[in-house]
């Protein structure tokens, strides 16, 4: 007797009795499971004789399999590394202790009543090609993650069907997915298994880069509302697909990196908020300005978005926000702090645009800095004009505002004539003041207007 040198998946060997001729067990000569009806019991066999502190089935085919009702790792987290599945029904099986499916191929094999556990759950970079769901009334428990990431699912029916999910971590990442809807809910927990869904109870769930061209929806339960899961949408075109739907999601900790989202529909969605303005939590956990162009673009897909879905107070918050990322991206490339911090806050345009008309959403705003002119400069009127006294008299009161009036309309050549206002600079100032804010008020007039 001696021990199979067939390497596993660590590279170390199996490890299990083999006959004095041979140098790999029974098991790793035929690497091939399925068949003979008889499936169950070599697996069972593998199991008892290898000592491994894992069941590593990795490389190996298995061959229209019928397995139900057991703890296909007898006791071990088990492997499937590149393996090969051709017409397999798992039905009732129990992983209790992890599983790894990675690259491994599934033609035509689904999962029905099973229940994976354990530390981690992964499908990395399997292959899944079949005409009927893959996954159906399944519960992935592991402790830690459930990983998908660049799996691909070729097939014309939903790949997850009555599927719940309850982890730290869910990783969809780069997948590719053909089927005809796929429907995400957030939850806290499942008494009924929904068909045609994929429900997950999870801290953090990542789609990037998620490739998928038919119906997508992302559903919120109502009494999972306030739950605010970390997930990534980042690197994903919406608008291929034939429909995106967003419906009473919690989209606080949602980050849409270079996402194009011109044609998603958001219905009763929660953004978080900042200054009492909609905001991206990619911009909240965005503290060194490192994605500035990341979030110039995510504000601008929403910003057209909402727009032309006709929702003009949240589009008004998108445009606030591009526009602050315009001006914090001045100079963001200089080594120089103080020269940046001019350039943000006085020598550019965008501070003065915010400062006068909140970026033309604020006509009040412009409005209060027309009276806040006519006001100040009537009182340095009567100043110079040695006019003012303590109390002052209403006469006195109304002909400041009146001097300042004039400025402001260009009416004021008979006064200066007449020596009613004595300095030129002053009045160059309040006319320079007054042609820059009167138009932000118009322009942010005419935009509510036209909302």
């Amino acid at each position: 007797m001696g021990e199979c040198i067939w390497e596993l998946s660590d590279g170390l060997p199996c490890g299990a009795p083999t006959e004095a001729t041979n140098r790999w067990c029974p098991f790793h000569r035929a690497r091939h499971i399925g068949g003979d009806g008889d499936s169950q019991r070599r697996l069972k066999n593998y199991a008892a004789a290898t000592n491994r502190s894992f069941l590593d089935l990795s490389f190996v085919r298995f061959e229209r399999v019928l397995t139900t009702d057991l703890d296909l790792g007898y006791g071990r987290p088990v492997k499937f590394v590149a393996a090969t599945f051709n017409h397999c029904q798992f039905i009732g099986l129990q992983f209790k202790h992890g599983s790894t499916f990675d690259k491994a191929t599934f033609e035509n094999t689904f999962f029905k009543n099973c229940v994976f556990e354990g530390k981690a759950v992964s499908f990395n970079e399997c292959v899944f090609n079949g005409d009927r769901p893959v996954f159906t009334h399944v519960s992935f428990l592991p402790k830690v993650e459930l990983s998908f990431a660049g799996a691909i699912f070729h097939g014309a029916t939903g790949t997850f069907d009555e599927v719940y999910c309850r982890t730290k971590k869910v990783d969809l990442g780069q997948c590719s997915i053909s089927a005809d809807r796929l429907l995400i809910m957030i939850c806290d927990e499942v008494k009924h298994f929904i068909p045609h869904q994929l429900s997950i109870n999870a801290d953090q769930i990542s789609f990037v880069d998620l490739r998928f061209e038919s119906h997508f929806e992302y559903i919120n339960n109502s009494k999972a509302l306030g739950q605010a899961p970390i997930v990534l949408f980042s690197r994903i075109n919406f608008s291929r697909l034939k429909s995106a739907v967003f419906i009473n999601a919690n989209l606080e900790r949602a980050r849409f990196t270079y996402s194009v989202l011109s044609k998603v529909d958001f219905i009763n969605v929660r953004w978080p908020q900042k200054k009492n303005r909609l905001i991206v939590y990619d911009e909240l956990s965005n503290v060194d300005d490192t994605e500035s162009g990341d979030l110039l673009y995510t504000y601008s897909q929403l910003k057209k978005n909402y727009e032309e879905n006709r929702a003009y107070e949240q589009a008004g918050d998108w445009h606030y926000r591009e526009m602050e990322i315009r001006r914090r991206n001045l100079s963001a490339a200089s080594g120089n702090k103080l020269w940046r911090w001019l350039r943000r806050n006085f020598l550019s345009l965008y501070p003065w645009y915010k400062l006068f008309s909140g970026y033309g959403e604020s006509y009040g705003r412009s409005l209060s800095w027309i009276v806040v002119i006519w006001a100040a400069f009537a009182i340095v009127y009567n100043c110079i004009n040695q006019a003012l006294t303590w109390p002052p008299s209403v006469s006195l009161i109304q002909e400041g505002f009146a001097l300042s009036a004039a400025v402001m309309t260009l009416q004021y050549k008979g006064l200066y004539s007449a020596g009613q206002l004595q300095c030129p600079q002053l009045i160059v100032l309040q006319i320079l003041l007054t042609a820059t804010v009167l138009p932000l008020f118009l322009l942010a007039l005419r935009r509510r207007f036209k909302r």
